[in-house]
């Protein structure tokens, strides 16, 4: 009879072995994650031009806290503020009642506009200084929720694919808004650009968003100032 054969028992992982394999693994992750990620890098500049709309959103937030909740638009002339200016539809007489709380015209002109120049003061200031659009709808108290509410936003624009001109632009219902592709290049040639909320937050949005963003509203129509 043949003796029987004993297999030899297997080892499992030493913590040594456990530890390389743990590594090796990482390494290889953080080769595989930029790679992943490069089609949503944001912008050169991008960052910047966020920061400028935060800046704005809360200058207008100041306005209002010193104005009975209500932003320049909504405040008479002889307040201080510019709601019979609103029919010029431009915003340049939106911001420049802002100098009180932003006294840094650079803040209006985003970093990646190559049509728009940033102004070193407010005695020249234009709308060639201005890469935003302001929302005239857009209130700071009542039912409405602050957090839904768009303020402002990049002013690169579209409606139905047609870019929006300088001056009022209305979005409703029947609108389908969107990005073009002037201020935010991308190498996936998707079009992007920023919306600022009346609660002062700031989102960086793809066009297939936009339109929901404007529904999430609950208001009838968005009158949009264009520079």
């Amino acid at each position: 009879m043949n003796p029987k054969r004993t297999l030899p028992l297997r080892k499992g992982f030493t913590l040594v072995e456990l530890l390389v394999v743990v590594a090796i693994i990482a390494i290889v992750w953080a080769m595989i994650l930029p790679m992943r990620n490069r089609g949503d890098r944001l912008p050169a500049g991008q960052g910047r031009c966020m920061n400028n709309l935060k800046q704005i959103g809360l200058g207008l937030i100041m306005y209002s806290e010193d104005n009975n909740n209500h932003f320049p638009w909504e405040v008479s002339t002889n307040a201080g503020g510019n709601a019979e200016l609103n029919e010029a539809f431009t915003p340049v007489n939106i911001f420049l009642g802002l100098t009180n709380n932003l006294r840094q015209p650079h803040l209006f002109a985003c970093p990646t506009d190559k049509a728009r120049a940033a102004a070193t003061n407010f005695d020249n200031f234009s709308n060639t200084n201005l890469s935003y659009f302001v929302s005239l709808s857009a209130v700071a108290t009542g039912d409405l929720n602050t957090s839904r509410m768009i303020l402002a936003g990049d002013r690169h624009l579209s409606v139905s694919n047609q870019p929006v001109k300088p001056g009022l632009c209305l979005v409703d219902s029947n609108s389908t808004p969107g990005w073009t592709r002037e201020l935010h290049e991308s190498k996936n040639l998707l079009q992007r650009g920023n919306l600022l909320f009346a609660d002062g937050h700031v989102v960086f949005i793809r066009s297939s968003d936009l339109p929901a963003s404007f529904r999430n509203q609950s208001i009838t129509a968005s009158r949009l100032v264009i520079p």
